[in-house]
């Protein structure tokens, strides 16, 4: 059995309104790109 998870996608606003909620903290590294939320990596020395 699949389990298929609906996407959707979402646009600047609503991404902003997400951080003036809390749902996203000033600390969390994301971005949005092409409508998803992707979780960006560390930064730091070894990633340079």
């Amino acid at each position: 059995m699949t389990l298929r998870i609906p996407r959707r996608a979402f646009d600047v606003n609503e991404y902003h309104r997400m951080a003036e909620a809390g749902i996203l903290r000033e600390d969390d590294r994301v971005e949005l790109i092409e409508g998803e939320i992707v979780e960006m990596t560390p930064v730091g020395g070894r990633h340079v």
